[in-house]
């Protein structure tokens, strides 16, 4: 685990971990092999520490008690540190391209224990004791298509409530057996989905997409003028907080508006987490925490 600085770091994703350690981050160097991701650490005494992995990481995710962190590259390699043992790597064997592989992956999530990924071509994956799994009968393209199925987001209350969120407006819900497509119409692209109950299910995406329902119906709560993208979303002391074109703005009592975190220069945002109490935004560029009072920017020693 190294710690000497090497280069300016842009941030791809993060997930919140547990009191010991506050950030798990994956970055790529502007300067550095393209092949090559820094996975950090920040601990919450400020200290940071690092690992290069042999991947393009395009997501991560983390669990507390015990401590279990993710990173998944776009091929498939994952990248798993446990609690007080170093990193291994895992593989999802069908991902990625080449003869006989279904495209990239696209994102990973932890979902009541459980730690699920998706991607191009309709892939949805379990870990479990045996490695990890195709739950993706029924969604999964085994062959050329006009419109191809790719999943950009996954989330879920539990193994038999899980969602997938892809291109042209698709939605998928799983119920522990088989998936039935509960899409919105519109040909948008969605990006993510966040399931704060089994009855309260957000979604986001292109030309200011913002759904709010579940796999019963949904309804369009968003700005029906806005063509910005949304890129993630989260829900934090009632509001629903956006990515928007590197811009953060919120939804609430029916209406979307900017958000003035009055930090100069202006943060950008791409993607969120948050616990109780703290909302964090991961921009490319910028990392930042909000208690609903007062937000705060946090500099990577190699960017300053």
């Amino acid at each position: 685990m190294a710690k000497q600085k090497v280069s300016k770091v842009q941030f791809m994703d993060g997930a919140l971990v547990d009191a010991v350690v506050t950030l798990f981050l994956a970055g790529d160097l502007a300067s550095g092999n393209y092949n090559l991701t820094r996975l950090f650490v920040m601990k919450n005494d400020g200290n940071w520490f690092h690992w290069d992995f042999g991947s393009v990481v395009v997501s991560v995710c983390a669990m507390g008690e015990p401590r279990r962190l993710f990173a998944m590259g776009r091929d498939g390699k994952i990248w798993y540190k446990g609690s007080g043992v170093d990193p291994v790597e895992e593989c999802i064997a069908d991902a990625g391209t080449g003869k006989g592989k279904y495209g990239y992956l696209t994102q990973i999530r932890a979902v009541a224990g459980d730690v699920y990924a998706c991607g191009d071509g309709g892939q949805v994956y379990k870990r479990t004791a045996q490695g990890w799994r195709h739950i993706d009968e029924g969604v999964l393209e085994k062959g050329h298509v006009d419109k191809p199925n790719c999943h950009n987001g996954i989330d879920g209350t539990g193994p038999t409530d899980i969602y997938v969120v892809g291109e042209y407006g698709r939605i998928f819900h799983f119920n522990g057996k088989r998936w039935e497509n509960v899409s919105f119409a519109t040909n948008s692209h969605l990006e993510r989905v966040r399931c704060k109950s089994p009855d309260e299910v957000y979604i986001c995406g292109g030309n200011g997409t913002l759904l709010q329902g579940n796999r019963h119906g949904w309804e369009m709560i968003g700005d029906t003028e806005m063509v910005d993208h949304i890129w993630d979303l989260e829900v934090f002391n009632g509001k629903i907080y956006l990515a928007v074109e590197d811009t953060i703005m919120v939804y609430e009592k029916g209406e979307v508006h900017r958000v003035d975190t009055k930090l100069r220069p202006p943060i950008d945002a791409y993607h969120w987490g948050s616990r109780v109490g703290m909302l964090w935004s991961f921009g490319e560029n910028d990392l930042a925490h909000y208690d609903g009072e007062r937000w705060v920017r946090v500099i990577h020693p190699d960017n300053l």
